[in-house]
C-alpha cells in the first residue's frame, strides 16, 4: 500500500513539474512578453497596404501575435484610461485605422507628435475588427 501512495506522490509531482514548464515556456515566449526594440518584425508594411489587407478579409496574411512594423501618418493620440493610444492611417483613408496601443515607456516619444507627423511603430498584431489592432507598440527608429 505504501509503494502505491509513493508512485502517486511520485507522479503528481511530474505532472506538476511538467505543468509548471509548459506555463512558463508559453508565458516567456509570446511575442507581447519580450522586448521588441530588439526583436525583427516578421512583416514591414505601409499604412495602406495594412489597410488595404484589413478591408479585404479574406485576403489578410497576418496572423496574431505576429510582430509588424507599420509606417503611417499619425490621425490622432489619445491618453484615455491612462493607456497611450495612436491612430495610424493615410492621407486617402477616414473611416479605418490602425490602432497601436503604446508601451508606457514610450510617453515621452509620443508627446512630440503631431497629427500628421508620418512614424513607424513596431507592435504585436492581435487581429481585426473594423481596423488592426496592435499592443505593445514602440515607435521604430
Amino acid at each position: 500500500m505504501k509503494r502505491k501512495s509513493v508512485l502517486h506522490i511520485i507522479l503528481l509531482m511530474a505532472v506538476f513539474v511538467v505543468l509548471v514548464f509548459l506555463v512558463k515556456h508559453d508565458v516567456c515566449d509570446k511575442p507581447d512578453t519580450v522586448d521588441l526594440s530588439v526583436k525583427q518584425p516578421v512583416y514591414k508594411l505601409d499604412a495602406k497596404t495594412l489597410i488595404d489587407l484589413v478591408k479585404n478579409k479574406g485576403k489578410n496574411t497576418l496572423v496574431a501575435n505576429e510582430i509588424v512594423e507599420v509606417e503611417g501618418v499619425v490621425k490622432k493620440v489619445s491618453y484615455l484610461n491612462d493607456r497611450i493610444t495612436i491612430l495610424l492611417g493615410t492621407e486617402e483613408t477616414e473611416n479605418t485605422f490602425i490602432i497601436c496601443d503604446m508601451e508606457s515607456n514610450q510617453e515621452y516619444k509620443v508627446s512630440r507628435l503631431k497629427t500628421n507627423d508620418s512614424i513607424k511603430l513596431k507592435g504585436v498584431f492581435k487581429g481585426v475588427l473594423e481596423d488592426a489592432i496592435f499592443l505593445n507598440c514602440i515607435i521604430s527608429e
